[in-house]
């Protein structure tokens, strides 16, 4: 997929807090744990699990992922500005983690896509994810 504007995918760095931020609150993708603080932590962990979409000096997407360091990758988070879906950002925010994971040889990847989202799930088909209709997510939220 091809992107007429020039687009930067770089790490994440704590100045996207209020972007990335924003981004996840205009798709209801975020709970009152997402803090600076937070993801000051997560980046201190991890910081190359964690990407953003540049466009005209803005962010239009990111992407949060982790692994086990060993067999399992897992993205989480993948978001991108209305105004800019369909032109090739969130496959390019993916393939930097698939990237990264190949890196690091993790084999297994795993991805959080609510049912009802088509789109998301189609991309993440194209990078070799499947639905496993035998798995249930269980969490406490």
């Amino acid at each position: 997929q091809q992107y007429s504007q020039k687009m930067e995918i770089r790490e994440t760095n704590l100045e996207d807090y209020e972007s990335i931020k924003n981004l996840l609150e205009s798709e209801n993708m975020i709970g009152k744990w997402f803090t600076k603080e937070k993801l000051s932590k997560m980046l201190k962990k991890d910081k190359k699990s964690y990407f953003v979409a540049e466009i005209e000096d803005k962010t239009r997407g990111s992407i949060f992922s982790n692994d086990d360091g060993g067999y399992y990758g897992y993205i989480s988070k993948l978001i991108v500005d209305k105004n800019h879906r369909n032109n090739g950002v969130a496959h390019r925010l993916i393939k930097a983690v698939m990237d990264n994971f190949k890196a690091r040889n993790i084999e297994w990847v795993f991805a959080h896509v609510k049912k009802d989202n088509i789109p998301s799930i189609n991309l993440f088909k194209k990078f070799g994810i499947k639905i496993r209709e035998t798995h249930y997510l269980i969490d406490n939220g």
